[in-house]
């Protein structure tokens, strides 16, 4: 048997890779892998340099990995509201923009 070899957005998006067996992940994967396909098409026709469409790919990955994300992901079970203190969460931003800082 001969193994078929992948597309660089098909091995990119792993997409013989779900273990769930879910269609939505199938569909998902192949459209980012399509649109991956069609980026490479155009780092080919970048001016040197231009790291444009390589931004656009990882992008297209990440978005990929976040859509299967979304797909498998079951639904949290609501336990209990949790409310946040505007006073502890604007204290804790400023201390965090502060560490940014320095």
């Amino acid at each position: 048997m001969t193994e078929k070899i992948l597309t660089e957005g098909e091995y990119r998006v792993g997409i013989s890779f779900n273990p769930s067996a879910n269609p939505a992940v199938d569909k998902a994967k192949a459209t980012i892998a399509s649109l991956i396909d069609e980026m490479f098409v155009l780092v080919d026709e970048m001016a040197p340099g231009d790291e444009t469409a390589y931004k656009a790919i990882e992008y297209l990955e990440i978005a990929g990995m976040l859509m299967v994300k979304a797909i498998t992901k079951p639904a949290r079970q609501k336990t209990k509201d949790v409310y946040v203190d505007s006073d502890v969460l604007r204290q804790f931003l400023d201390e965090l923009a502060g560490v940014s800082k320095s």
